[in-house]
């Protein structure tokens, strides 16, 4: 059993930590690669050196937590673990959306608590450019943990 409560918090462990550091690195290599400066003097981000900057990022930590994070665990041990983090980033969601809390300091809060999500950025982004509505990519991004679970066992 002890085992068990170790493993049910290893995919959130590490979308926490994954986040945090994909947060650091897409603002280092955006301001390093993606900022340019144009004609008139101003300056912007290159949106194709974005997307490929979130492309690398979100496929390198699916990378490192499927071979090598998770790669003891079943399905149904990720399943579970992963759904501790669906479930938190649902809720916040909601607690979003329902209150309206999109500006001032609830938009500041939700933006360090949606940091667990940044390695996986890359989907809501690619959803927005087909759909506008920001609220469905976000809502699919929070069910990207369970991705993992193609990295599982069948069978312990």
């Amino acid at each position: 059993m002890d085992t068990v409560k170790k493993k049910v918090w290893k995919v959130p462990l590490f979308c926490v930590v994954a986040g945090w550091v994909a947060f650091r690195v897409v603002i280092f290599l955006t301001s390093r690669f993606a900022i340019v400066t144009l004609a008139n003097g101003s300056v912007s981000a290159n949106n194709s050196r974005v997307l490929i900057i979130y492309t690398a990022t979100f496929f390198a930590a699916l990378l490192i937590g499927g071979l090598l994070v998770f790669r003891n665990m079943t399905k149904k041990e990720l399943f579970l673990s992963a759904s501790i983090i669906v479930v938190f980033q649902v809720a916040m969601i909601f607690i979003q959306w329902a209150f309206h809390l999109t500006t001032g300091w609830a938009a500041i809060f939700f933006l360090y608590i949606y940091q667990i999500s940044e390695w996986s950025t890359i989907v809501p982004q690619l959803l927005y450019r087909l759909n506008d509505n920001i609220w469905v990519g976000a809502v699919v991004n929070a069910f990207i943990p369970y991705i993992f679970i193609l990295f599982g066992k069948k069978t312990a």
